[in-house]
């Protein structure tokens, strides 16, 4: 692994408990502070109440109730410069028709932490 760390908070949304887990170990080893939502919805309740301290959304696609996809334009409703690295299954290509669809970065599952750690820097290194 490379030595880069981080500094700020990063917003881990996946409705599966391991993979927040992980990539909070991951993160947290890397310098963030790390909050994590289990949907949707509570992602966008935790983004209204703490967007000022929140410097990237690591957001799942495919979630009950609500759709990664729902969840990016509510973020970007409240905050249009919020930086989002969505993650999926799915190649990128099949995430989502929508042209004004355009996060930070995409990562597909399953991910090294060598891999989410050189998409976040790149993320926050590109101005």
């Amino acid at each position: 692994m490379s030595e880069w760390t981080g500094d700020g908070t990063v917003l881990v949304v996946d409705d599966e408990e391991p993979v927040r887990y992980v990539c909070q170990l991951i993160l947290e080893q890397r310098g963030f502070k790390v909050l994590t939502a289990t949907n949707g919805q509570e992602a966008v309740e935790i983004y209204r109440e703490r967007a000022d301290e929140i410097d990237l959304v690591l957001l799942d696609m495919m979630m009950p109730n609500m759709s990664g996809d729902q969840t990016f334009k509510m973020l970007r409703e409240i905050d249009a410069s919020v930086r989002v690295v969505l993650s999926s299954g799915f190649p990128e290509d099949e995430i989502s028709d929508d042209v004004n669809f355009n996060p930070n970065a995409f990562i597909q599952k399953p991910f090294l932490p060598d891999e989410l750690i050189k998409t976040i820097s790149a993320v926050f290194s590109a101005k």
